[in-house]
């Protein structure tokens, strides 16, 4: 019986996909998006943001990369047990923080409404997107696997694209290409990382940095233009279903994906093996540590753009506390877990018993 080697740039890729997210999140909750666009720190912070929305695309290109050979079965479906877990331990910690932060009053009813409607966790419309997507992972395969050729992909692949990226290019200031079908990105990316995957695809490193940095100089530079002096404007050409956005964040993941990490030492290669495991838990429980955070940053430090020189100190103490309590969440739910094996056991020898007897 062969095991798999763990391929540490995948766990690399959910580190950085999880600290793009708290990052992007400083410009959510620094009043960025309320700012009038204008002067050299607002110019950088838009460069910023830029990068960071690479958080959420990463997830789902791994996603592809990852399942793209399961299959539909009942051992399958199983395999979401843990993200739901996590998601209700999240949940019931973002509301136990309400409760004594805000001095809030939350019932057992209005609790479970929350947890049941995705919003227990505030962070938590990931978990709701990525449901959905696990369910029709194994017929999305069926889609994929059964196509005879590369090129009968690629025009998957292209299909998709047009469906969700060109509508960002084209109907930036008048709507002259359908846009129906921009909210199915979550598949396009699942797909693009299907195709990475398969093929191994790989891009000579200096030309991936020199794209990586084009992409972002001309998406931040194409917001500047458009939102000067303004308050930022959201759309289809910045966010996940952008050109921008798209490119970019592929771009990024074949470059992590290619990288060679052999000479990580152990402790490095420790760390960034538990982040990665942890990295679902810090998404979801980030929210608490930025209401703490933000409502500080936002009360002591003014104007807005002056936030610039706190970003790292605020990224890293929001990602250090989501982190710790990550860990209290997971041990919670390995503890929980190894109960319900225990009553699960205790059910069978009775089952086992009543049979003998």
């Amino acid at each position: 019986m062969t095991t798999r080697k763990r391929d540490l740039n995948l766990d690399l890729i959910r580190c950085i996909a999880v600290f793009s997210v708290i990052s992007v999140h400083f410009f959510l909750n620094s009043q960025f998006y309320t700012t009038p666009l204008i002067g050299k720190r607002m110019y950088l912070m838009t460069a910023m943001r830029t990068a960071c929305m690479i958080c959420v695309p990463l997830f789902l290109l791994l996603t592809g990369y990852l399942m793209n050979k399961k299959t539909l079965s009942l051992s399958y479906y199983k395999g979401i047990k843990k993200v739901i877990g996590i998601y209700l331990l999240a949940s019931a910690a973002c509301i136990l923080f309400s409760i004594f932060y805000f001095n809030e009053t939350v019932t057992i009813k209005e609790a479970l409404i929350r947890i049941a409607g995705f919003t227990g966790a505030p962070y938590s419309w990931y978990i709701e997107m990525y449901l959905g997507l696990f369910l029709i992972i194994p017929f999305l395969n069926l889609i994929y696997n059964n196509l005879k050729s590369r090129k009968q992909k690629q025009g998957l692949l292209a299909t998709l694209l047009a469906l969700t990226v060109l509508p960002s290019l084209f109907n930036i200031y008048v709507n002259i290409f359908p846009d129906y079908w921009t909210d199915v990105y979550p598949v396009a990316y699942y797909f693009i990382g299907a195709y990475i995957g398969e093929f191994n695809v790989r891009l000579e490193k200096r030309t991936n940095i020199a794209l990586i940095v084009i992409v972002i100089l001309i998406s931040s530079a194409f917001d500047i233009h458009r939102n000067y002096n303004i308050a930022f404007q959201w759309g289809t050409h910045n966010y996940w279903n952008g050109a921008g956005i798209f490119l970019l964040s592929t771009l990024i993941f074949i470059f992590i994906k290619n990288i060679n990490l052999e000479k990580i030492t152990p402790s490095v290669r420790k760390g960034i093996i538990k982040i990665s495991e942890l990295s679902l838990t810090i998404y979801l429980v980030s929210w608490i540590f930025d209401i703490i955070a933000y409502s500080k940053l936002n009360s002591v430090v003014t104007p807005m753009q002056n936030r610039l020189e706190y970003f790292l100190i605020t990224v890293l103490f929001v990602f250090t506390g989501s982190t710790l309590l990550s860990v209290l969440i997971n041990w919670l739910y390995k503890l929980i877990e190894k109960a319900e094996s225990k009553i699960l056991c205790i059910f069978d020898v009775e089952k086992l018993l009543k049979r003998v007897s």
